[in-house]
């Protein structure tokens, strides 16, 4: 697991943590949409400003909107880095 993901998948299981939801495990990177987590807005907006500070990267929130699943998500963010 590269190193974008392994960020991704850590800031979402800190959410989910935070709210008392399951965690993911590394294969649900590939298959889970993101609409599906149970995050409501709020959540979104921390998983985006968690993930610009750990990675250094600075994305719109219509950017971040057009990623439907987690995959697409690590993919994104590799291709702004």
């Amino acid at each position: 697991m590269d190193k974008i993901s392994q960020a991704v998948l850590v800031v979402v299981n800190g959410i989910l943590v935070k709210n008392n939801k399951a965690e993911l495990t590394p294969a649900d990177l590939a298959a889970r949409n993101i609409d599906d987590l149970g995050f409501d807005s709020m959540d979104k907006l921390d998983l985006v400003m968690e993930l610009e500070d750990q990675l250094d990267v600075l994305f719109a929130n219509s950017d971040f909107l057009k990623c439907r699943t987690l995959a697409e998500l690590v993919q994104f963010i590799g291709e702004i880095r």
